[in-house]
């Protein structure tokens, strides 16, 4: 019974404690220069207009239009860790990196 009571006190005490916010972080890393993409390909905008949507079931709607990921398939970083125990040449990593993504290297 002892121990039941200090433990609701020391629940109690810690209840009401408060904690300080750490102060956000910048969104924008600084120490990274982002690459520009030259010539810009969406430098009038998006246009406006119909987006394609195909209804699925009675009542919902389902936007089909591509993604910004989609849009400009180049523009994406990816970060790839080769197996060391494959010692691969570069046409090897490259064979490994594009394995799933529908890609395909050119013949030499």
């Amino acid at each position: 019974m002892r121990q039941l009571s200090t433990l609701s006190i020391l629940a109690i005490f810690a209840g009401c404690t408060s904690v300080a916010d750490k102060p956000a972080g910048p969104a924008y890393d600084s120490s990274q220069n982002p690459e520009l993409l030259s010539p810009d390909l969406y430098s009038n905008g998006a246009k406006p207009g119909q987006e394609p949507t195909v209804r699925y079931g009675r009542y919902a709607l389902v936007n089909t239009a591509p993604e910004a990921e989609q849009r400009d398939l180049m523009a994406q970083i990816i970060d790839v860790s080769i197996p060391p125990n494959m010692h691969p040449s570069v046409q090897d990593a490259m064979q490994y990196v594009i394995s799933r993504s529908g890609y395909a290297l050119c013949p030499p």
